[in-house]
């Protein structure tokens, strides 16, 4: 199954047109997203 979708990430619209498994999309994105909120508490503790 193809999944055609928009996603908004940080403001911006990001066209996402042909996703196959749209799950390991959400995780990576939810993981890069932890990654980065922790970057940026470690970075300004």
């Amino acid at each position: 199954m193809i999944i055609k979708s928009i996603v908004v990430i940080d403001g911006k619209e990001v066209e996402v047109k042909e996703l196959e498994d749209k799950e390991a999309f959400a995780e990576s994105v939810n993981q890069r997203v932890l990654f980065d909120r922790n970057y940026i508490i470690e970075k300004t503790a």
